[in-house]
C-alpha cells in the first residue's frame, strides 16, 4: 500500500425516494514508488432492493474501484465512460482501503437521515466506475476487510464478463474470502446478438461472443466459488440506436431465450443453479444521445419481460420491482451510467 487513504465527502444528494448519491474526494500522498493522487469517486446508496417478488429487502452500497472507467470498457451509453473519455480522467485504480471506506462513510452518512440503513443486511455491489474485472485483486481484498468488519452480510458484481476476467475474479476470490462471501455476479450484455454487442462496445478487447461469455460465467466462476443452485443474473438495459436498432426486437429476444436455454440445460447436472434475466431501461443522458443512443418506455420493460417469460426464461424486472422499474440504481441518474 502506498499510504494510508484518505476520503473526504465532497456531497450527498437524493437520486431518489430510495437512492442517496455521494461523492468523495479521494487524496492519496506521494511516496518514493507512487505520485500524488487527488481525484473524486461515486457511491449510491440504495434502500430497499428486492431480488424476488417475495423479497422484503435489502440495503446496498454500489462501490467504485476507479475514478473513471477511461477506455474501459468504453460503452458508448454509460454516462460514467463517456465523461472519463470526453474529459481524459485519471484511469488510476484505488487501494482496497479505499474502496472500503467508500462503504463506511456511506453508511455513516446515510444513516444521519435513514437510521435503519443496512441493520438488516447490507450488500457491497460492485456497479460504479471500472470493471472490477480488470481490477480482480482490489475486489477479493476490499471485501476481506468489509467481510472481517461486520460491515455488509453479503456482495455481488456487475461485470461486462470477458472470461480472462471472470476467470481472475475467481481465483483472487478464493485466495481472500470463505466460500460463503463469494460475490454473487451480474453480467451486463449489452445486447444478445454479437452484432450489436459490438456496435455498442467502442473496446475491441471487451467484443466477446455472448455464447463464450456465458460459458465462462457458468464455468469458470458459478462452477468454481458459488454454492451449489447458485444461479447468476443477465442484465439487459434496454435501448435503441442507429436506424429502428435496438437490442429487445424479436431476434434479439430469441437469441438470448435460445443461449440461456443451451447453458443452464449444459451446466444443470453439474450444479449451477441457471441463468435468469433482468430487465432494465436506460435513462439516456446528453452524451448518449450524441452517441445515437435512446431509452425506452415503460411498455417496452414490460413487454420484454412477459415475452422472455412466455419463452420459459426466468425473467424478471430490475431490482425485481415492477413499480420501479426505472430506477436502474445506480444508473438511472447518468452519475455513473451502467455497463
Amino acid at each position: 500500500m502506498a499510504n494510508t487513504p484518505s476520503l473526504e465527502l465532497v456531497s450527498s444528494e437524493s437520486g431518489g425516494e430510495n437512492v442517496q448519491h455521494l461523492v468523495f474526494r479521494v487524496t492519496r500522498l506521494a511516496d518514493e514508488k507512487e505520485p500524488s493522487f487527488l481525484s473524486l469517486v461515486e457511491t449510491a446508496a440504495v434502500s430497499g432492493i428486492r431480488s424476488t417478488e417475495k423479497d422484503d429487502g435489502h440495503d446496498s452500497v454500489c462501490i467504485s474501484v476507479k475514478p473513471s472507467c477511461l477506455n474501459t470498457p468504453g460503452c458508448r451509453y454509460c454516462a460514467t465512460g463517456l465523461v472519463s473519455e470526453i474529459e481524459g480522467k485519471s484511469a488510476k485504480q484505488l487501494l482496497p482501503e479505499e474502496v472500503a471506506d467508500q462503504v463506511r462513510l456511506t453508511v455513516e452518512n446515510v444513516r444521519l437521515t435513514r437510521p435503519a440503513f443496512g441493520t438488516h443486511g447490507l450488500s457491497a455491489s460492485f456497479m460504479g466506475k471500472g470493471e472490477p474485472g480488470l481490477h480482480a485483486r482490489t475486489v477479493a481484498e476490499s471485501l476481506h476487510l468489509l467481510f472481517d468488519e461486520g460491515l455488509i452480510t453479503n456482495s455481488s458484481i456487475s461485470t461486462t464478463g470477458m472470461p480472462i476476467c471472470l476467470q481472475q475474479l475467481a481465483l483472487a476470490l478464493k485466495k481472500e474470502l470463505p466460500a460463503e462471501h463469494m460475490p454473487y455476479l451480474q453480467i451486463s450484455i449489452h445486447a444478445p446478438l454479437d452484432d450489436d454487442r459490438q456496435a455498442l462496445v467502442r473496446n475491441a478487447r471487451f467484443q466477446v461472443g455472448l455464447t463464450e461469455v456465458l460459458d465462462s460465467a457458468a464455468k469458470d466462476y458459478a462452477l468454481e466459488i458459488l454454492p451449489p443452485g447458485a444461479m447468476i443474473s443477465l442484465r439487459l438495459t434496454l435501448m435503441k440506436w442507429g436506424e429502428g436498432k435496438c437490442n429487445f426486437d424479436d431476434d434479439s429476444l430469441n437469441a438470448l431465450a435460445a443461449q440461456v436455454k443451451v447453458m443452464n440445460e449444459k451446466y444443470k447436472l453439474q450444479g449451477f443453479g441457471g441463468f435468469y434475466v433482468l430487465v432494465a431501461g436506460l435513462n439516456a443522458t446528453d452524451l448518449a444521445r450524441q452517441e445515437g443512443i435512446e431509452g425506452v418506455n415503460r411498455d417496452d420493460l414490460t413487454n420484454t419481460v412477459k415475452a422472455l417469460k412466455d419463452m420459459g426464461i426466468d425473467a424478471r424486472f430490475f431490482a425485481g420491482d415492477k413499480n420501479s422499474q426505472f430506477s436502474n440504481t445506480p444508473g438511472a441518474s447518468g452519475t455513473f451510467g451502467s455497463r
